[in-house]
């Protein structure tokens, strides 16, 4: 990758930090969101790897408007009356069912052996009602998975892994999971990554071991290059499967940059992912990806245990339950650009939608205003809505949208408007001076992965 496109891609990154936060939502009542699907009308559901209740929530809507508890189901009641821990990480719907998948990691700084943290399940869709709900499926939760993936030479690798801890370099830790074309699922690892490549499993018969206890089938193993990150989110929309990328331990100790980032994947074993764009925004920690089909737009979750409520962690018991919150970011889908005819990878973009719900401060600070909406399209010379982003005072938005929209289009900065004017960029500061004297860069660039 050429200097100036390294350059390029590293302003678009800081202004993405600036737009996407803006763009963020808050929730109350959990901290850690791990997993999440859409429920239709505009609510979805969300797991807590710090709990075993599921709660649903109505978009832009502060408070939960339901909670579905899932303890007895799971078998995770201690004798002594106190509950363990499933460690809800991944979740995927197949028509009206809901299926989930927990950690399957050792647990706390010890790297102790726990057997609550070995659960795959399902819950099925009750939608006629307000809200709608969700409720544990009639089968039993599936408590051997590991142990299949295990007895299987395919995944010999896995063994060590799993005898180490789950943020340790090469240890093991399931985080995605989304639905295959075949009716089956992909499994995501977070942790190992061999060679710094990603692990998924294809699981071809998940409603037989929850409705039957069938013993799993599985796929030869995927290893996918995802810049050497890890899986923390898994969603299919239409015939690709969307990833979230992410280090296998924290951001901060990250060798990658950006720690986080979004693919594109057909989900065919010998096709590469495609980098979609970056997710680094700030102290957001995105673990869940949803699509909503009915806004057309996908959501990120962030887990905010760590994220500091009266001066202890969130996810910390003593913090009360309505003063702890998470966020989410929405962006959108992408649109028919010159970039797919160009046979280059058209992608997201974050996108500030303009919603009709109320302002409102959560308890952990986070103020949340509509803001106006905009798209880019790399097929003309003027973007859509810039202009209009910079008069009303979104002036690191407008840049945001003409340096990703010139990343988006892989270097054919002909069909890129490009920002030239000093005063166009004072959200990017340092990073704006290789652009202030330059035109366009020559030359098609073919990849853009960091």
């Amino acid at each position: 990758m050429t200097t100036p496109i390294r350059l390029l891609m590293y302003a678009a990154w800081a202004a993405v930090a600036a737009s996407a936060a803006a763009a963020q939502e808050s929730y109350l009542g959990m901290c850690d969101a791990s997993a999440a699907v859409a429920l239709g009308r505009g609510y979805f559901v969300v797991a807590d790897d710090e709990s075993d209740v599921l709660r649903i929530y109505r978009r832009g809507t502060a408070m939960p408007v339901g909670n579905v508890d899932l303890i007895d189901y799971l078998r995770n009641r201690k004798p002594s009356g106190k509950n363990a821990e499933a460690d809800m990480e991944g979740a995927a719907a197949i028509d009206h069912r809901i299926y989930w998948v927990t950690s399957h990691a050792l647990k706390g700084k010890e790297g102790a052996a726990d057997p609550h943290r070995r659960r795959f399940f399902a819950t099925d869709i009750v939608a006629g009602g307000e809200p709608p709900t969700v409720k544990a499926a009639a089968g039993a939760p599936h408590e051997s998975l590991l142990d299949d993936l295990l007895a299987d030479p395919r995944f010999s690798l896995l063994a060590e892994a799993a005898r180490r801890k789950p943020e340790q370099a090469g240890g093991l830790n399931i985080e995605g999971l989304a639905a295959a074309p075949d009716g089956g699922l992909l499994i995501g690892f977070r942790n190992p990554q061999p060679q710094g490549r990603a692990l998924v499993v294809p699981l071809r018969n998940p409603r037989e071991i929850i409705d039957s206890g069938a013993k799993p089938v599985f796929g030869d193993l995927i290893r996918l290059d995802l810049g050497g990150r890890g899986i923390r989110s898994l969603e299919r929309v239409g015939s690709d499967v969307l990833i979230v990328a992410g280090p296998y331990g924290t951001a901060a100790t990250s060798r990658v940059q950006p720690a986080f980032a979004l693919f594109r994947w057909s989900g065919v074993a010998a096709q590469a992912p495609l980098f979609v764009s970056a997710l680094d925004t700030g102290t957001f920690r995105p673990e869940a990806l949803f699509f909503d089909a009915e806004a057309r737009d996908l959501v990120l979750l962030s887990d905010d245990g760590d994220e500091q409520v009266g001066g202890v962690a969130c996810k910390e018991r003593s913090v009360p339950r309505d003063s702890k919150g998470f966020r989410a970011q929405s962006i959108a889908l992408p649109h028919p650009s010159s970039c797919a005819r160009r046979n280059v990878q058209s992608s997201l973009a974050p996108v500030a939608l303009a919603r009709k719900h109320t302002s409102f401060r959560s308890s952990i600070g986070l103020a949340i205003n509509p803001l106006p909406a905009f798209h880019w399209r790399c097929s003309t010379r003027s973007l859509p809505g810039s202009r209009e982003l910079e008069s009303t005072g979104h002036v690191s938005q407008a840049v945001h949208h003409k340096r990703m929209a010139t990343q988006r289009c892989a270097g054919h900065l002909d069909h890129v408007a490009m920002v030239r004017e000093e005063q166009d960029l004072p959200a990017l500061g340092d990073l704006a001076r290789p652009f202030r004297d330059r035109d366009r860069t020559t030359g098609p660039q073919s990849s853009l992965k960091p």
